[in-house]
């Protein structure tokens, strides 16, 4: 059980190796485009005003083996065999799983924007050419033989030292005779380095970083971030220092927060308290508690005529208590006639 598991956090890790090696692809190239899902994908770029496309195809066993490159259409490079495929890249001949695959495609393509090769058609087509005249120039005799292919290096990966004047006209000294050298003004430090200094810089990455660490441009990033850096220390500094008023003020909030809800629970039993009184002496119930006082003050007058009818009470007594009796009766039914009357206006003004 022990061995099994180990084997399935090493196929883990190595998927995430995998999946990272992937995104620095993506995130040092642009148009990168999926062809297959973890396997293959193509990245078209400009070289000399005219569209190259890299090839990248990675193994099962990528990263622990190289990545295979191909360029199309098939050029004329150093780096790049008769069949297209790229292998004398200095990044790509020292690749293993530690290294970043987008820094090694993006150098690569880098180096064809900078030198664009020539297509192996056209070049076929130059050196047929070329071949054809020295044929006739001795007399149907070729001297060398067959031209040698730029990319024919099979046992060696260095080209030899005429190539690279074929290969970079810019870097010959019959172009440099004829046209004034490109002096750099974003990096003037490049301008007083030879051609053999240049190629050293180009062909190491590390180089290239304490290149550009050395600059003026980035030594003036890295202050203004130095700056920044401060400047967030002290705003931090700044607002922790606000941090006792701030929890004297939370604590203040909760306290008036407590009376608020003590104030509202008052607030809530009171206004039920208001509303039982509200509907109790609202014009429409005093009108109906009215009509019952009425009804009740007829009752208790019947009630005497009767005492008085059986001889239960005298004529006196009677008189006084049916006199009372229907004072209040008639007293009572005036009060209900006219409030009704004024709820009704009341309602015909609709209010």
């Amino acid at each position: 059980m022990l061995n099994r598991s180990n084997i399935f956090l090493k196929t883990d890790n190595f998927s995430v190796e995998r999946k990272k090696q992937i995104d620095t692809l993506k995130i040092f190239n642009a148009n990168v485009s999926e062809v297959q899902e973890d396997v293959e994908y193509n990245i078209e770029f400009i070289s000399g005003g005219k569209t190259l496309a890299l090839n990248v195809k990675l193994s099962p066993e990528f990263p622990l083996e190289k990545p295979v490159l191909q360029v199309v259409p098939t050029v004329v490079h150093n780096w790049v065999t008769e069949s297209g495929l790229v292998t004398s890249a200095p990044g790509l001949l020292n690749f293993t799983r530690y290294s970043d695959l987008g820094r090694v495609v993006h150098a690569i393509i880098r180096e064809f924007e900078l030198r664009p090769p020539q297509f192996l058609s056209e070049e076929q087509s130059t050196s047929s050419t070329a071949h054809q005249n020295s044929i006739s120039r001795d007399g149907g005799q070729s001297v060398g033989g067959p031209p040698l292919s730029p990319n024919n290096f099979s046992y060696s990966t260095t080209p030899p030292s005429s190539y690279w004047d074929y290969a970079h006209p810019q870097g010959s000294n019959a172009t440099q005779s004829n046209s004034a050298p490109v002096q750099s003004t974003i990096f003037p430090e490049l301008n007083s380095m030879s051609i053999d200094e240049l190629k050293r810089l180009y062909s190491n990455i590390d180089r290239i970083d304490e290149f550009l660490e050395s600059t003026q441009p980035v030594r003036d990033l890295d202050r203004t971030k130095d700056d920044l850096i401060t400047k967030i220390e002290e705003v931090s500094k700044d607002n922790l220092s606000k941090e006792p008023v701030l929890d004297k003020l939370r604590e203040e909030i909760l306290e008036r927060q407590d009376v608020f809800s003590n104030l509202k629970s008052q607030f809530e039993v009171l206004n039920a308290e208001y509303q039982k009184l509200a509907d109790r002496f609202s014009p429409e119930s005093i009108c109906e508690s009215l009509q019952a006082a009425v009804i009740k003050s007829d009752e208790k007058s019947e009630a005497v005529a009767e005492m008085f009818l059986e001889g239960e009470m005298d004529v006196d007594a009677f008189l006084v208590a049916y006199e009372n009796s229907r004072t209040i009766s008639h007293c009572r039914k005036t009060k209900e006639e006219k409030l009704s009357h004024q709820l009704s206006e009341l309602k015909r003004a609709s209010y």
